[in-house]
């Protein structure tokens, strides 16, 4: 049990990197000049960016703190993304 926990961690961890990774193409690409045309649709992609990573820092929180309590958890974090 405990390694199948370790191993969603390391994935959720792996996807969150691809996101951050996404995150900071789609803010490069929003400086160049040629992309102009395609801002709102930068934008638009910016934010489905982070709320797939809001997502997967809630899944990983409660993989990490698996066994305790929901209402013990602070998310405070995860909602500031």
């Amino acid at each position: 049990m405990e390694a199948k926990n370790e191993e969603v961690i390391s994935k959720l961890k792996a996807n969150l990197a691809k996101i951050e990774k996404s995150i900071g193409i789609s803010k490069e690409k929003m400086k160049s000049p040629r992309e102009v045309e395609f801002l709102p649709d930068i934008y638009f992609s910016l934010a489905e960016l982070y709320i797939e990573k809001a997502r997967f820092l809630y899944v990983l929180k409660l993989e990490e703190k698996s066994g305790t309590p929901m209402e013990e958890i602070d998310f405070t974090a995860e909602k500031r993304v």
